[in-house]
């Protein structure tokens, strides 16, 4: 076998030149995987070409550094890193305790624990902590939730007037909550700009007011007035346009209602008059004692209230 001469090839650090037994010629071991190769000296056909292909097929190498890929590009990384000074600043601190209460599911009240800031302490003693209520005022800010809101206006058979703020959301499960939040006489007139002080009212003392996405009214032209007063004190997305929204229920009783004026409007008409008389004082007393005397329950007929 011919002397070797110096290897300069970077193929040479993942090869070694081994003595072919019962011959003076010489085999390519590779160091990786133990695959064995002719060794060729120059010439056309010959050098490291096959070697380098191997590696870089089979070993998955870099083509320019035969080195394991991204491994040039992270000492770089490294290479690159400094030192910098940093200060935490109270705007730091803050987003990181409104992460960490959000992500881990902690109270609000984490923010005055004791525990909690013998914790921070020793970690960063330029943390700066805030109380549960700074905490949970900056929670909603950054939530993007929405809520649908829906009001309506009620008259018993006392002819006293109710105004009630229902809340609609879906949680984290996918599942529908609503939950009453305000429900009061109103004294006021039914106007426009009384109806949407309501509701602005009931929304900031929840501290929704920025997270409304629809509120659902009926018809009335009340309810239009309110909306459009809502629009300009809220922040509805789309620019209001999907704000308001018409109750199903309402149209579904005006058909329903147009329907029976049709086919039974006479007849209706009677038992209304029926019932206004039986509902008057001097007809109410011997009716009632009628129906002691034959052992049958007294009850008052209803005053008809009629669904706008």
């Amino acid at each position: 076998m011919s002397t070797l001469r110096a290897k300069r090839s970077k193929v040479w650090d993942h090869f070694e030149i081994q003595p072919k037994s019962g011959t003076n010629d010489a085999i390519d071991v590779c160091k990786i995987c133990k695959n064995k190769y002719a060794y060729k000296t120059g010439g056309q056909g010959g050098g490291t070409g096959t070697l380098k292909k191997h590696l870089v097929k089979v070993h998955k190498l870099d083509p320019n550094t035969l080195q394991p890929l991204g491994r040039e590009h992270t000492q770089q990384q490294i290479n690159s890193l400094t030192l910098k000074n940093f200060t935490i600043t109270k705007e730091i601190s803050r987003r990181a305790i409104v992460k960490f209460a959000i992500t881990c599911e902690q109270p609000f009240l984490i923010a005055e624990q004791e525990g909690f800031a013998e914790f921070t302490s020793p970690i960063q003693p330029g943390f700066h902590n805030i109380s549960r209520r700074t905490l949970k005022k900056y929670c909603f800010e950054i939530i993007s939730c929405r809520v649908s809101l829906i009001t309506d206006i009620w008259t018993n058979i006392k002819s006293q007037s109710y105004l009630v703020v229902t809340c609609h959301w879906i949680d984290e499960t996918w599942k529908m909550q609503k939950r009453i939040l305000s429900l009061d006489v109103l004294d006021s007139s039914h106007s426009g700009y009384t109806i949407a002080l309501y509701v602005l009212n009931v929304a900031k003392v929840f501290g929704i007011e920025n997270k409304i996405m629809s509120i659902t009214l009926d018809n009335a032209s009340a309810n239009n007035s309110a909306l459009k007063y809502l629009k300009d004190s809220l922040k509805p997305i789309l620019d209001g346009e999907l704000l308001h929204v018409r109750c199903a229920c309402h149209v579904i009783n005006l058909c329903v209602k147009c329907a029976f004026d049709d086919a039974l409007g006479t007849i209706i008409e009677k038992f209304k008059v029926c019932g206004k008389l039986l509902r008057e004082r001097r007809y109410g007393r011997d009716r009632k004692q009628l129906c002691i005397s034959s052992g049958v329950t007294f009850k008052k007929f209803p005053q008809p209230i009629e669904t706008r």
